[in-house]
C-alpha cells in the first residue's frame, strides 16, 4: 500500500485531509493513483491509518480517513516501555522491541531510541547516510564539529535549504521503510556543548542513555562488549547513544572528556568499541554500526544480514 506523509493526523473518523505539494505530485504523477484507492497516510508523531482518495484536483488530492477499520489510527508511546526518570519495570534487551506482526500494515514501532553523533560527511555521502539511518530506526542524529572534522569541506556548510533536502530525503525514506517516525536532525554544534547539552553534571536528572558507544580503532571488538552486558546482567535498557568519529576519528582528548564527563554523572554505561580491523568511512561506520547494535536489541540477526545484503547489492 502506498505511504503518504502529512503533519499531523486528527483524531476525527471520516474526516478529510489535503495532501498537496510534493506528496500530491507524486500520488498523481508519479504513482497515478485514482480516486477511490486507499492509500495509508503517517505522521510525525508516529501515527498512521488508511485513508481513501476522494478528489484528486489540480494543486491538491482530498483523502477520507478510515479510523474505524481494522487498521485504525496508531499512536505510539515512546515512553510505553521505559521512560528516562524510571527506575522500575524495566524489560531486558531481548524484550525493548516491540514488532507489530498482528499490524496488517506491518509498520515498525521501536519502542527505544537510537541517537547517533557524528560529522557531517561530503553532501552526496550525507543524504546516502541520512536516507539509510531513517531505515534503520535512528531517532536523532547530531552533527559535531569535533577537532578534525573543523578542515572538512562540508564543515559549517550546512544552509536551510540542505536541511530542507534532508527533510524530504528522511520523509520519502519514511514512506519507504514503514517507519512512522522521522529521524531529528540537530543541526551542527560543537563536541564540547553537545556533551554539556548532554550530560550536564549539575543536574539531578538522570541521563538519557544507559548504554553509550564510541567508535575507535583502539577500542573493544563489539562482540564481547555485547558479551559483558550479558554476563554483568546490565542490559536494562532506557536508550542508547553512538559516536562516530570523522576522517581521523577523535582525538585522545575528546574520549578523554567524554569519560570523565560520563564517570561524573555515573549513571551511563560507557564502551569504547570497534568492530572488525579495517577502517570504515564514517558515513558506513555509522549506518552499520547502528543496524548491529540495534539488531542485537531487537535479538534478530536475520534482520542484520538482510539488511547486510541489501546494503551491499542495492
Amino acid at each position: 500500500m502506498r505511504r503518504f506523509f502529512i503533519n499531523n493526523i486528527p483524531f476525527v473518523n471520516g474526516g478529510s485531509l489535503l495532501l498537496s505539494g510534493q506528496q500530491h505530485s507524486h500520488l498523481k504523477k508519479s504513482l497515478r493513483l485514482k480516486v477511490g484507492n486507499v492509500i495509508e497516510v503517517f505522521d510525525s508523531n508516529g501515527q498512521n491509518c488508511q485513508a481513501t482518495i476522494i478528489d484528486i484536483g489540480k494543486n491538491e488530492t482530498k483523502i477520507k480517513l478510515q479510523l474505524d477499520s481494522n487498521k485504525a489510527l496508531k499512536k505510539d508511546n515512546k515512553n510505553s516501555i521505559i521512560n528516562e526518570n524510571s527506575n522500575n519495570n524495566k524489560e531486558d534487551i531481548d524484550e525493548i522491541i516491540n514488532m507489530n506482526n498482528n499490524n496488517d500494515n506491518n509498520n515498525i514501532d521501536i519502542n527505544i531510541n537510537i541517537d547517533l553523533a557524528t560529522s557531517l560527511p561530503k553532501i552526496q555521502r550525507a543524504e546516502w547516510m541520512i536516507e539509510k539511518l531513517t531505515e534503520i530506526g535512528v531517532k536523532n542524529l547530531f552533527l559535531l564539529e569535533s577537532e578534525y572534522s573543523k578542515s572538512s569541506p562540508s564543515s559549517g556548510s550546512l544552509t536551510s535549504n540542505k536541511l530542507d533536502r534532508f527533510e524530504r530525503i528522511i520523509i520519502e525514506s519514511s514512506k519507504q521503510s514503514k517507519n512512522n517516525h522521522l529521524m531529528n536532525i540537530i543541526p551542527p554544534q560543537p563536541y564540547k556543548q553537545f556533551l554539556k547539552d548532554k550530560f550536564n553534571i549539575d543536574t539531578i536528572k538522570q541521563s538519557k542513555y544507559s548504554h553509550i558507544f564510541l567508535f575507535d580503532p583502539n577500542g573493544k571488538p563489539l562482540p564481547l562488549i555485547f558479551n559483558e552486558i550479558k554476563e554483568n546482567n546490565n542490559n536494562n535498557v532506557r536508550d542508547t547513544l553512538i559516536l562516530i568519529g570523522p576522517e581521523g576519528g577523535f582525538t585522545n582528548n575528546e574520549i578523554n572528556q567524554l569519560q570523565q564527563t560520563i564517570d561524573k554523572r555515573n549513571d551511563s554505561n560507557f564502551y569504547i568499541s570497534k568492530l572488525g580491523n579495517t577502517i570504515l568511512r564514517m558515513e558506513t561506520a555509522a549506518i552499520v554500526k547502528s543496524e548491529l547494535i540495534l539488531s542485537v536489541y531487537m535479538n534478530d540477526y536475520i534482520h542484520f544480514f538482510y539488511f547486510l545484503y541489501n546494503f551491499v547489492y542495492f
